[in-house]
């Protein structure tokens, strides 16, 4: 195979963090000219095979350099098939990775405003509860406050022995009054002492 393919085959995305050369590991060189000192030890090896494995010790991609033979013949294994199909689906992988980190890192951020929606709507069923009460004392209080008045009216219409309009002025004033509160009480939801 030529060198130069070799070389190229090295340096591509996403590029190796060791070289298995048939049965011997190679280790990528942080330093320096790396892929020159990587290129020359695995031309000084002679292998028939490379592969190139990731830093988690998966394979990413092999390359045939001789046959059994001793023929040259470069061909190529990786996932893909083409350069292009390989840097695509490295991109796709990695949009799939990133998209799984920022979905997992938003994970406590969701649940933690799930929890304060969960509080914030038993906090509201509560109120809503306090509210109703609430509302039906006020409906008895009116009730108490309209048979009082009645009273009063005829205790004073009594007593005073007025004339006909008074006494019917006292009854509609009464009528007026219990209605309103039976209105009232009926739309809160409240039974009244005359149902």
């Amino acid at each position: 195979m030529a060198a130069t393919s070799l070389s190229a085959w090295l340096r591509r995305v996403p590029h190796p963090a060791w070289i298995m050369a048939d049965n011997q590991k190679v280790l990528v060189p942080t330093q320096g000219n790396r892929w020159k000192e990587l290129h020359n030890t695995i031309t000084a090896l002679e292998p028939l095979q490379v592969v190139a494995y990731a830093a988690d010790g998966g394979a990413i991609r092999a390359l045939q350099l001789r046959n059994d033979s001793g023929e040259e013949t470069g061909a190529t294994a990786d996932s893909g098939g083409s350069k292009g199909d390989t840097e695509l689906e490295t991109f796709a992988r990695l949009l799939a990775d990133a998209y799984g980190k920022a979905a997992n890192a938003q994970q406590p951020i969701i649940d933690s405003a799930m929890q304060f929606i969960e509080r914030l709507s038993k906090r509201l069923a509560d109120t809503e509860g306090e509210l109703q009460k609430v509302r039906h004392h006020y409906a008895r209080l009116l009730e108490d406050v309209a048979h009082e008045r009645a009273e009063t009216i005829a205790l004073s219409a009594g007593q005073q022995e007025g004339s006909m309009i008074e006494q019917a002025v006292g009854a509609l004033v009464t009528g007026a009054v219990q209605g309103q509160a039976a209105r009232l009480a009926s739309k809160n939801g409240v039974k009244t002492n005359a149902e």
